[in-house]
């Protein structure tokens, strides 16, 4: 070993030792940070810090222009300086020792994060090379999906008859009347009343949910085997989709945010397969129903698809023309289906329309977190939102994270706003304009499960959802003058009148008592959905290092969803981020079929 290794390793170790010091304290509160933690975070500190002072790190970058170094790095400073900031506990109680200290921590942890950045998009590209071009056969989907399939029935044995929520029970009742409402997607609606004609309880439901989850979980793996992957990076990639703790216990769920991911899941991989194909993968009609059948389990799951998939058609003639016309077309069919089914056939059933002030969760936060905070507001403006919600309840009912405590008050006037929109608006973006640090605080109150690494679970709605009671009152998400107007009228809802007495108890506690694993400490942030976030990005941005930034572009639908998340996110659920935990995996099982630049000069 020569002296120059000799004093690596001695910068190295010292530098570990700062900046997993830093990194430990400023990602626990005060009193919880364990000896052992800081000891780990300082070793793998050294490691990391090994890897920058030799230059291994730096290898990918060597052969990129000065002018991609540039954009390269900053990226990855950006990316560090955003994780900082997720990581960062709720209450910073070193910042009562002063500016340095403080600035120190921040510093360590950020050095700490940026090197691990580096270290990954290393490992990223060292990834195992494809195998040789295989030809699975398309019973291997069945074979891929038999497991999550069968751990699906185990939790569904665990809660049976499934789990329902507020949600699920207006949807349950609607299913048993001659009353739609399209607050929740009246497609889904729909499907559980087909699934009572065969057998009148939720676990119907469940079993055609659960199945089509497993289903496509089968052909995403099959699709990547059939692309050459590497079959130790296909196994691990499968069973992430099966034992990942959420995605089991989801699919027994009644709510639209399974089915909604999985089907933007199977559309992210039928666009990498479109791209890297440049076009050909859409010369089978059996491609073609795919792709039509993820595009229509998208717009018609969630009520934020259709703005996804009119963005789609704006934005990627830009960059597909030619070879890409049998995309289009398939669009434009599932847009026209949409747009059938939302107009005469919503006509003829007398669907109610969802409520458009839905999307307006944003700006009320923001008013109610400015009228709590006492800001800037003329007496016209306070006249004018005391007539939505008198100013004493705005105070006391607003909540930082979610909107519902608000918006549910029997006291919010939804009709006064409906009747002026443009009247709200002006007011909301005055007030906006006069209290931008309080308007903005509000803003980052409710996006923090977007980008947050640490939130207390009291800031949240629970991670892991199980049955939350016996029985629920007719849920309508109408207003109280329509349900009386059209004498509409639903059952309670009794768990006992479908046999949630055959649950397995005993299976039910031991997968709770897995779950909990996930809620105490560092490991609770593996099931938060921004980490998968910030790894998707990290992985988009090792494609676009490798020359191949037409294959990030596949991401565009996750992106678009989770844009249309943040602007009109209504509380910190994670089924809301649901995508997040599913659409990393195909960029990851797609980097190593992307050779890089070298190789292409070579």
């Amino acid at each position: 070993m020569n002296k120059q290794t000799l004093l690596q390793f001695a910068a190295s170790l010292i530098a570990g030792v700062i900046i997993g010091t830093g990194f430990s304290f400023l990602s626990h509160p005060a009193g919880q940070i364990s000896p052992s933690f800081v000891i780990l975070s300082a070793v793998i500190g050294s490691f990391l810090s090994f890897g920058v002072v030799s230059n291994v790190f730096f290898k990918p970058y060597r052969l990129l222009s000065k002018k991609m170094k540039g954009y390269s790095f900053l990226f990855l400073l950006l990316l560090a300086g955003a994780l900082t900031a997720a990581l960062k506990v709720p209450h910073f109680y070193l910042s009562d020792y002063g500016l340095l200290v403080t600035a120190a921590v921040y510093g360590a942890a950020f050095l700490f994060l940026l090197f691990l950045l580096l270290a990954i998009v290393r490992l990223t590209m060292m990834l195992p090379r494809p195998d040789k071009a295989s030809a699975p056969s398309r019973w291997s989907v069945l074979l891929y999906s038999g497991l999550p399939v069968a751990l699906s029935l185990l939790y569904l044995w665990a809660f049976f008859p499934g789990i329902l929520m507020t949600d699920s029970i207006n949807q349950w009742q609607q299913a048993h009347s001659t009353f739609f409402n399209d607050w929740h997607p009246v497609m889904m609606t729909w499907i559980i009343l087909l699934t009572t004609k065969i057998w009148d309880n939720p676990a119907a439901f469940v079993i055609l949910q659960l199945i089509t989850a497993g289903l496509i979980t089968g052909y995403v793996i099959y699709a990547f085997r059939k692309m050459g992957v590497n079959r130790w990076l296909i196994t691990a990639g499968w069973l992430f989709l099966v034992f990942f703790p959420l995605n089991a216990l989801y699919s027994v769920i009644i709510w639209k945010d399974t089915l909604f991911c999985y089907f933007l899941l199977l559309l992210t991989t039928a666009l990498i397969q479109i791209i890297r194909s440049e076009g050909k993968w859409l010369k089978s009609y059996v491609h073609l129903f795919i792709l039509y059948l993820a595009i229509a389990g998208m717009i018609f799951f969630r009520h934020n698809g259709w703005p996804v998939l009119l963005a789609l058609f704006v934005i990627f003639p830009f960059f597909f023309r030619k070879n890409y016309l049998r995309m289009y077309a398939v669009f434009m069919a599932a847009a026209v289906t949409f747009l059938i089914v939302t107009g005469p056939v919503f006509s003829y059933f007398k669907v109610f329309p969802a409520d458009k002030l839905e999307s307006l969760a944003i700006p009320v936060q923001q008013i109610g977190g400015i009228i709590k905070d006492n800001g800037k507001m003329t007496a016209a403006q306070k006249h004018y939102f005391s007539h939505i919600f008198p100013l004493n309840r705005w105070e006391k009912t607003y909540d930082p994270t979610q909107v519902d405590p608000v918006k549910f008050s029997p006291e919010f006037n939804k009709s006064y706003i409906r009747q002026n929109l443009s009247g709200f608006a002006v007011n909301w973006f005055a007030i906006v304009r006069q209290n931008p640090a309080a308007a903005t605080k509000a803003f980052f109150n409710m996006e923090q499960l977007v980008y947050k690494l640490n939130i207390p679970q009291n800031q949240m709605r629970p991670i892991f959802r199980y049955k939350a009671f016996k029985s629920f009152r007719p849920v309508y998400f109408l207003s109280a003058k329509t349900v009386k107007q059209y004498h509409i009228h639903y059952k309670t809802f009794y768990y006992s009148e479908y046999g949630t007495q055959y649950a397995n108890t005993g299976l039910a506690s031991i997968i709770e008592r897995y779950n909990s694993f996930f809620l105490n400490g560092m490991a609770r942030v593996l099931v938060l959905p921004a980490l998968y976030l910030y790894l998707t990005l990290l992985l988009l941005f090792v494609i676009v290092l490798k020359g191949q930034w037409k294959l990030a572009l596949a991401a565009l639908p996750a992106v678009l969803n989770l844009g249309t998340i943040f602007a009109a996110i209504p509380a910190q659920d994670p089924r809301y981020l649901f995508s997040n935990y599913l659409i990393i995996l195909p960029f990851f099982l797609l980097i190593p079929l992307i050779g890089g630049k070298s190789e292409k000069h070579a």
